[in-house]
């Protein structure tokens, strides 16, 4: 192996730890590599490689060959980015995560860029990530999920790969649902309410959501007779309160406030907007369109991009759901559970599982694990997510 003056620390730290012990025992480069795997538990390093099964064949002592290693990375630098340990037979390399993004950083800034072998069988990949729901600014577990997606659809592409990297848009739950109800009664659109605070439209959307949904839960509270979970929405609304224009606050609140049943009023908006009726219709997918410009800006600013957007209420608005339904009814294994109408998932277990040991295999259910039905579609009407999707 010929390490390269632009090649990464990781490679010249493997390149380095085969080459040395290839030197020292005899052994083949490849064969070496191939052995240089990660070990069974974390913290023993990032990679291991069996030594003493090597060393003890030709009489060297393993601790001697580990230091020839350090050595070498020593020579050539590469302790910044690396160290070598040796823990029972094995040989461990650990990788300085500080030094390693200091020196991919200074080779980008270099013009460097990694390099991959195409592959010989390109596949077709969907890679669907992210997919906040749209009621607030996405936030550090979304970067940490958004990262991980669009690096996976730039690897599989950097092979040769077809890649199609999609956010899937949950529009239809309870959540847009309650943001909507706030924008109702806010009497502003996204784009007004966040001109008037300044901000990003996704964030304006996120304080509404957390406003109606906030005072939502005070008035359950309230009505329940729960003083501490009163206590504590109140204590949240109080923090909220100065965050945005006192107007719009105060309609809010006075409205959910002035309402028989807060939580129904959530319901029909569902409902209306998964039958796609206005103005429901309508003012979910504002308030969502809206926090999914939001997104986008984010997005944009970290170099992550999607092919398509899928909007789940289209997917309820089409044929295929209630196609799907259809096939269901038509089973033996449709049910009704609670007032809800359901899969009957005991009885599959019972009549199908119990019988094929492979099918129980494949879909991991233990002997004895009681699955619950799975409800389809709610008492009122409006479908789940699980049938949805």
């Amino acid at each position: 192996m010929v390490i390269g003056l632009s090649e990464d620390p990781y490679t010249r730290v493997v390149a380095t730890v085969v080459e040395s012990l290839s030197d020292v025992l005899g052994v083949d480069q490849l064969q070496v590599f191939r052995l240089l795997t990660p070990p069974p538990r974390e913290e023993l390093g990032d990679l291991g490689f069996p030594l003493a099964r090597f060393a003890g064949a030709i009489g060297v002592d393993p601790e001697s060959v580990a230091e020839i290693v350090r050595g070498r990375l020593w020579e050539r630098r590469y302790t910044r980015y690396a160290d070598v340990t040796l823990q029972g037979p094995f040989l461990n390399v650990r990788f300085k995560a500080e030094g390693v993004a200091d020196e991919v950083f200074r080779l980008q800034s270099m013009g460097w860029k990694p390099r991959t072998a195409a592959t010989d069988s390109p596949m077709n990949f969907v890679v669907e990530h992210t997919s906040a729901n749209p009621v607030h600014p996405l936030h550090l577990g979304h970067a940490r999920n958004s990262s991980i997606g669009d690096s996976l659809a730039r690897m599989l592409r950097a092979r040769g790969h077809r890649v199609n990297v999609r956010f899937y848009i949950n529009d239809m739950g309870r959540q847009v649902a309650v943001a909507a109800l706030g924008f109702k009664l806010a009497e502003l659109t996204p784009e007004e309410l966040a001109e008037a605070m300044k901000v990003k439209v996704d964030h304006a959307v996120g304080w509404v959501y957390a406003v109606a949904h906030t005072a939502i839960d005070a008035v359950t509270a309230r009505r329940g007779g729960d003083r501490e979970k009163l206590d504590s929405a109140v204590a949240a609304l109080a923090a909220l309160r100065d965050r945005g224009p006192r107007e719009v606050y105060e309609r809010i609140l006075s409205g959910i406030g002035g309402m028989d049943d807060p939580e129904a009023e959530v319901s029909r908006i569902m409902a209306r907007y998964e039958r796609g009726l206005d103005p429901e219709r309508g003012l979910v997918r504002r308030v969502a369109a809206a926090t999914l410009k939001g997104f986008r800006e984010t997005l944009a600013r970290m170099g992550v991009e999607f092919d398509a957007w899928d909007w789940e209420s289209d997917v309820a608005w089409s044929s295929m759901v209630s196609r799907l339904l259809e096939e269901a009814r038509k089973t033996r294994f449709y049910t009704a559970h609670k007032g809800a109408e359901a899969l009957d998932v005991p009885r599959i277990v019972r009549e199908l599982l119990a019988v094929d040991d492979e099918a129980r295999r494949r879909i991991r259910v233990p002997r004895g694990f009681e699955v619950p039905p799975l409800i389809l579609v709610r008492s009122d009407g409006t479908t789940l997510y699980t049938t949805r999707d």
